[in-house]
């Protein structure tokens, strides 16, 4: 059981270890242009933290990587909520180094508090 459970987590450390990398690779490539975040790439990159938060690690490397979709292939950011706006790549990186310090999760955490 012990060698499942050590299974588990060397796994899971991996999809957390790629999940940060997608979206910190999204905020570079942002920061690299030197630009506005869109709207679609702060949804994309909150959402992939959110989901490591939440132990949600492969969901996370998706919104990372869809962060980058190129902007003739989303939607229009005026569909996205301006929620988003508030969120800027200071903030979101200050984020993301609050979530890479967690523990892995071995399970997902949904709702309520963690125990």
């Amino acid at each position: 059981m012990v060698n499942i459970e050590q299974d588990i987590k060397k796994e899971k450390s991996l999809e957390k270890d790629q999940a940060i990398e997608s979206i910190e690779n999204a905020i570079q490539t942002i920061e690299k242009a030197n630009r506005k975040l869109a709207r679609w790439e702060t949804s994309c990159i909150v959402h992939g933290i959110q989901a490591v938060h939440s132990g949600l690690y492969r969901l996370a490397s998706v919104e990372g990587d869809l962060a980058l979709t190129p902007a003739d292939k989303r939607i229009n950011d005026n569909c996205i909520s301006g929620e988003f706006d508030q969120y800027g790549l200071p903030l979101l990186k200050e984020a993301l180094e609050v979530v890479k310090a967690e523990p892995i999760m071995l399970h997902p955490h949904f709702l309520g508090p963690k125990k």
